[in-house]
């Protein structure tokens, strides 16, 4: 079942508003997960912006939409990859 969307053909770059990337709204849950200490979050969210870097997301659009919606720990970790 892992990564059963990406491989049945799901979009790795979808923005949905003009607003937010799937690997930017992942990659701000993995850091919430952090923060909060919930290590089942950080597991789950990291696979997922793994796999979204993996098949192939725009890991320099996300940073831009990140740096355009404030958040700017999310960017720099999405720098950091």
């Amino acid at each position: 079942m892992k990564n059963l969307l990406l491989r049945s053909g799901a979009n790795p770059h979808f923005v949905y508003f003009d607003t937010f990337a799937s690997l930017q709204q992942a990659a701000e849950q993995y850091l919430l997960g952090k923060e909060r200490r919930i290590p089942t979050m950080v597991e789950i969210y990291k696979r997922i912006v793994d796999s979204l870097l993996s098949h192939g997301a725009d890991r320099e659009q996300a940073q831009h939409l990140s740096e355009r919606a404030g958040t700017a720990n999310v960017s720099e970790y999405l720098r950091q990859l």
